[in-house]
């Protein structure tokens, strides 16, 4: 379905039929709050798999966006690693348009139809994952910002990430030595205070002799559990040691 578009250029105004975003459901009011955190949480991964996926730097899409807002600086790697860490409750609205038209332009070049021209970006937009709607077209300014309310999930399925085993040894092993560092700064032992520090981990009690194990080097996450467990030591690591991140900052972080 195709609605009519005005679009203003200059002291002309160009008519063009752009596709209606799908219908979607209203969240009650009484759980509006929770709606949108959960939104934001949503979007946040929901951006970082487009940015992740064509292996996007900040600056390289900082300046695919400028390309296609004739020249507007409209995203920025600041609202870029906000986005991607769930850290912006109001990232702006001219952020989602740069994105808009940063996928409808890169759509078309897709199909042979340069609105924009790319120069030495063009080998970055080409083979391109998009971010479309559940009808498969690019998806709107609109349709992204209700995304980001949590008044429309994400349409397409990233419950599951995947995490090899290497990987989650990689990540287990680098949380044991933040852990560690961190009980160093706070004048603790690694060996001698693995238990007291372990037993405040989240979690049931298995899970806190496991994260005492991992204190020591004794034992690693397995790779079902990997995304479980860095939200728990994301807590953790707030209220134990002062150490703020968010789960995805933490994820990146552990991943390196």
């Amino acid at each position: 379905m195709t609605s009519a578009v005005y679009v203003h250029t200059g002291t002309v105004t160009a008519q063009k039929l752009l596709p209606i975003c799908p219908p979607r459901w209203y969240a009650p009011a009484d759980a509006l709050e929770e709606t949108m955190e959960g939104g934001q949480i949503s979007w946040s991964r929901w951006f970082s798999w487009f940015m992740d996926i064509n292996g996007y730097s900040h600056p390289q899409l900082v300046a695919i966006c400028k390309a296609c807002t004739g020249g507007h600086a409209w995203m920025h790697s600041s609202t870029i690693a906000n986005m991607r860490n769930a850290r912006t409750k109001n990232p702006g609205p001219r952020a989602f348009a740069a994105l808009e038209y940063c996928l409808r332009d890169i759509d078309a070049a897709q199909r042979g139809e340069f609105i924009t021209n790319f120069g030495t970006l063009t080998p970055l937009i080409m083979e391109a994952t998009l971010m479309r709607d559940e009808d498969g077209n690019p998806a709107t300014a609109g349709y992204m910002i209700e995304v980001f309310l949590g008044l429309r999930p994400i349409p397409i399925d990233l419950s599951v990430t995947i995490i090899t085993p290497s990987d989650a040894e990689l990540i287990s092993g680098k949380a044991a030595r933040l852990i560690r560092k961190l009980m160093a700064v706070s004048e603790l032992d690694p060996l001698e205070d693995a238990e007291t520090v372990g037993g405040k981990f989240p979690g049931n009690p298995q899970q806190k002799q496991v994260a005492t194990d991992l204190i020591k080097g004794q034992a690693t996450w397995s790779s079902d559990e990997i995304e479980e467990q860095v939200g728990k030591l994301s807590k953790f690591c707030s209220l134990q040691f002062g150490y703020e991140r968010t789960p995805q900052e933490l994820m990146e972080e552990l991943k390196k």
